[in-house]
């Protein structure tokens, strides 16, 4: 008798899984008259669907796989399924969604709302998934439903937004920026404080970001700061230099002429006006004082900074161990008659410099050199070590010009020390005579030096604060071919 009972309950089990097996093959066919059979044969079937070790119920393979029919047939009887979620913690909205199958979204909304805002096991509602497809249909329709739907981020990192640019949908970018109605586009920001802007250069997307750049409202969206305090423009020099970096530059810079000249025309068209001088001033300033870790810029101060501390140590010689030595003991003018008597008191002091006696004109000028020398080499190295930050082209530029100054000064100190040691018959000579042509070529050189330095500085202001030359009206977008 018991044998029998366990037989019973082993055909019904069979049985019934028998029927689920049907019921998932229906979902997979999409086949509505055999849903409608077994649920005639077994009312119960679509509640023994929580029992089965299956996660994914058929409300997730008739959504996934296309069948609207099957679809609304199982939420008009078991309306429940819509919010259930697979092993990955999908729901049949995720799947629907990701397929771009529209009526499938549309009925499912009907049933729950709130499925919009739940997340699956990677943290992407939706909303997330149809916009990395690129299913513009579904997209419309699922922030209509939940319009808070777009600030959702995934695991609080990208928006859907970006999820538009890293997976390059721009006509699903396109229909979401029409749909973030009152609200600053680039205010949408990962967690890394970069906005779409900085995405779509990082990714090297000039056609997205020709789009965005003609939408920005302001010049402060074109150069907004990401958490490394970097802009979208600052992002293209650690890119690779082909000729999509080529492009993409010239069409931000080309974004902040065009921003930059509809203020100007507001500030009217017979010159610059002083606001408009102080805001490039402000400008400028900010510029200035914004790191850029340039190759060429750290490179050039490391080795400007050991170039002053080489020639702060030179001056520094020249000062304290002078050319000619010290008095080993104090003379008086009749034991060195013709030097001493030079002094007020008439006597040469032990440990005064011997030439400070002997030529005071001279000597005093190679103080003067050296103490300049070094005064300049030393405010590099203190600037270098302040902590300010100045690695940018323009201080850059100062440092060369300090160093310059300080180096020109270091050889006007040799010459003089050369001019007062070398014995006078051979200073006569004409061939020693030479020596002021390689002074005259020595400024040649430094002049040279300066203005190329000067240049590049030059080219570095046209081309990080565009308009600050000149206040003539910038081209229109048809011009620039924004």
């Amino acid at each position: 008798m018991e044998m029998t009972r366990l037989d019973e309950e082993e055909l019904v089990m069979s049985c019934n899984d028998n029927k689920l097996a049907q019921l998932y093959e229906a979902a997979l066919s999409g086949s509505v008259p055999t849903l409608t059979s077994l649920i005639g044969n077994d009312p119960q079937i679509l509640e023994r669907v929580s029992l089965s070790p299956n996660p994914e119920t058929p409300l997730h393979i008739s959504a996934l796989a296309g069948h609207v029919e099957f679809t609304k047939a199982l939420l008009t009887r078991k309306p429940e399924l819509a919010s259930r979620l697979d092993s990955l913690k999908c729901s049949p909205l995720h799947l629907a969604s990701a397929e771009g199958h529209a009526e499938i979204v549309k009925a499912l909304l009907q049933v729950d709302k709130n499925v919009c805002l739940v997340a699956d096991a990677e943290g992407r509602i939706p909303l997330h998934l149809a916009a990395m497809r690129g299913n513009v249909d579904v997209i419309q329709q699922l922030v209509k439903a939940q319009p808070w739907s777009i600030h959702e981020k995934v695991n609080g990192n990208h928006t859907v937004l970006h999820l538009c640019v890293q997976y390059n949908q721009l006509e699903a970018l396109r229909i979401l920026v029409t749909l973030v109605k009152g609200k600053r586009l680039f205010d949408f920001k990962d967690h890394k404080g970069n906005t779409i802007l900085h995405l779509a250069v990082m990714l090297r997307q000039p056609e997205t970001v020709r789009y965005l750049v003609s939408i920005l409202e302001t010049k402060e969206e074109v150069n907004s700061l990401n958490s490394i305090r970097m802009s979208a423009l600052d992002m293209l020099d650690y890119a690779a230099r082909d000729f999509k970096s080529l492009e993409i530059r010239e069409i931000l810079l080309r974004a902040a002429l065009h921003v930059g000249g509809e203020q100007e025309q507001e500030e009217g068209a017979g010159g610059c006006t002083v606001g408009y001088i102080g805001k490039k001033i402000k400008e400028g300033l900010g510029y200035l004082f914004k790191h850029q870790d340039d190759d060429w810029v750290k490179s050039m101060q490391k080795t400007l900074m050991v170039v002053a501390a080489l020639t702060a140590t030179m001056s520094f010689q020249v000062v304290t161990n002078p050319p000619g030595g010290v008095w080993q003991q104090d003379y008086n003018n009749t034991e060195i008659p013709g030097v001493c008597n030079k002094t007020s008191d008439g006597i040469c002091h032990a440990g005064k410099a011997v030439l400070g006696y002997k030529e005071p004109s001279d000597y005093l000028l190679l103080m003067y050199f050296a103490t300049l020398s070094f005064v300049f080499s030393l405010g590099v190295v203190l600037l270098g070590v302040s902590g300010i930050p100045l690695k940018n082209k323009f201080f850059t530029w100062l440092f060369i010009l300090a160093m310059l100054a300080s180096i020109s000064f270091t050889i006007l100190t040799f010459v003089d020390a050369l001019v007062m040691l070398v014995p006078r018959p051979p200073v006569d000579k004409p061939g020693f005579n030479t020596l002021s042509r390689f002074i005259d070529a020595w400024i040649g050189v430094l002049g040279v030096v300066l203005i190329f330095a000067t240049i590049r500085l030059l080219l570095w202001f046209k081309k990080y604060i565009p308009g600050w030359f000149g206040c003539n009206k910038s081209p229109n977008r048809r011009s620039i071919g924004i």
